[in-house]
């Protein structure tokens, strides 16, 4: 029943009151009866016939009007709810530290400046786990010559960035340049060796520095003769990376809708004539015609829409291996490949999957 209201009647026989009630068809749903006073809600349309022959007092009324007049009078009770709504929502959202892993002071201090750049700050609002993963990628292409791999996870109010540094080969100052020397520590497994003197063996753990193949050639302890040592020495390597991959990508289905449309190409700026109709599609133009290198261009839009592709498990292992050949680096033209890997841990969200694995490879030890 709409326009309710609450009320007290004064009504000295009730039972007569409720018959006359409903011969009138008069909504009225019983609260209390004491002492001559019927407290019930009414219809305020039936007020009227009521007040003609007894005396109705209005408590409460549930209205627009009523509502307003009881925010007014609880206005401090009704902002302090709102502003504690907002406060929590603000704790809950905002990022208040930014705390960067990492004992290279004067790298950390450039990263902090570019995650600035994209936003990550304090006081700044939390971004979703997709930007994160985004500007993840484009920080490790930015600084992918200082930097093997990059995480940024959201905990708290806190970001938390981990890295590992990319560790430079440096340059071989020794005066017999001509010499194989290990770049990693590694258990060898495969040695080519085109010239010079091999001084190390299959299943060999070896450290970085160590001399693998010598350019001097000896006969009985004596020097002989000296050369330029070549070869490529193989070695199995074992890394433990943390890597986060989405759950899905995007493909474009084409809906067959397309329209005409013509462009001014103005050289460094174009202007459609029609506005397109679809929010997102693909175009193919054709010059009409070209004068003073000013063109006036037919095109076609093709309409689609994305879809959203989870990954199977069998991308997802595909996907996970192409992700670790980056981080380490592996150059598959080379011969290097990864032999076993094992997931340690795995969390998955709402958009993306956290995985830190244990990876063995085989890679090139020599430099």
């Amino acid at each position: 029943m709409n326009n309710l209201i609450v009320a007290n009647i004064r009504v000295f026989n009730l039972n007569s009151f409720l018959i006359d009630s409903i011969k009138n068809d008069i909504y009225i749903e019983r609260i209390s009866y004491k002492k001559n006073i019927l407290k019930c809600k009414i219809s305020k349309s039936d007020l009227k016939k009521i007040s003609k022959y007894y005396k109705v007092t209005i408590i409460k009324e549930y209205n627009l009007k009523s509502f307003i007049k009881k925010i007014k009078a609880n206005y401090l009770f009704a902002l302090s709810i709102i502003f504690s709504f907002f406060l929590f929502w603000v704790f809950k959202n905002i990022i208040i530290k930014i705390e960067i892993v990492s004992n290279n002071e004067e790298l950390a201090k450039e990263l902090n400046k570019s995650l600035e750049n994209y936003g990550l700050e304090r006081l700044s609002f939390k971004k979703s786990d997709d930007s994160l993963y985004i500007i993840k990628q484009k920080l490790e292409n930015e600084y992918k010559d200082k930097i093997e791999w990059l995480e940024i996870k959201n905990i708290g109010m806190t970001y938390l960035v981990t890295l590992e540094e990319r560790k430079m080969s440096e340059e071989d100052t020794r005066e017999n340049y001509c010499n194989v020397y290990a770049k990693k520590d590694g258990i060898v497994k495969k040695i080519i060796a085109t010239q010079g003197n091999v001084l190390v063996y299959e299943n060999q753990y070896v450290r970085a520095g160590d001399l693998l193949i010598s350019g001097d050639i000896s006969l009985n302890e004596e020097l002989k003769q000296q050369i330029c040592a070549e070869g490529t020495v193989y070695g199995e390597v074992w890394y433990k990376a943390s890597i986060s991959i989405p759950k899905k990508y995007q493909i474009k289905n084409y809906t067959g809708r397309t329209q005409t449309n013509f462009k001014l190409d103005l050289g460094r700026n174009d202007y459609k004539i029609l506005r397109s109709k679809y929010q997102n599609y693909d175009e193919e133009s054709k010059e009409i015609i070209s004068i003073l290198g000013k063109k006036l261009l037919k095109t076609k839009e093709k309409e689609f829409t994305y879809q959203d592709i989870y990954y199977t498990e069998e991308e997802l292992e595909q996907k996970i291996e192409e992700i670790i050949s980056t981080k380490i680096n592996l150059q598959k033209e080379d011969g290097e490949q990864i032999l076993y890997k094992n997931i340690l841990k795995k969390i998955e969200f709402d958009s993306t999957i956290d995985i830190e694995v244990f990876v063995t490879a085989l890679v090139i030890l020599s430099k």
